[in-house]
């Protein structure tokens, strides 16, 4: 075969192996479908392309590792399923409570100044102008 065909070959059965732990290890899963959608994203099975279950693979691994903690793998999961496209929404509540969780808000500091009263006496000029101006026609 040439080079394109056994290329093709090794994509299709990544995606039987990545399709064979469907839905009971989604960690196998990421790790094929990662190679097929490398370099054949279009690759369908008639339901799914290999972009597709990369997405869905990457979600439902995200979750897994957000109920363990693991907040960071997590986030890197989502933002993996984000670049081939939408995730849904339990995936999405997570993504943003694991971003809150590893990459947490920075606090603000805050600047505190401390005014004195002076007793200090200023002397003003109490002279007021006396001459008023009149307009020249």
């Amino acid at each position: 075969l040439d080079n394109t065909a056994n290329g093709l070959r090794e994509g299709a059965r990544y995606y039987l192996l990545g399709a064979s732990f469907w839905d009971l290890d989604w960690e196998q899963a990421v790790y094929y479908f990662t190679q097929v959608y490398g370099g054949w994203p279009s690759l369908w099975d008639g339901t799914l392309t290999a972009a597709d279950r990369f997405r869905i693979a990457s979600m439902r691994y995200g979750d897994v590792l957000f109920e363990r903690e693991q907040y960071c793998d997590a986030f890197t999961q989502y933002d993996n399923a984000q670049k081939v496209g939408a995730i849904d929404e339990q995936a999405a509540a997570n993504w943003s409570n694991a971003k809150l969780k590893c990459y947490p808000p920075t606090v603000t500091p805050t600047v505190t100044l401390e005014v004195t009263a002076t007793t200090e006496v200023i002397p003003v000029d109490t002279a007021i102008p006396t001459e008023t101006l009149t307009p020249t026609p």
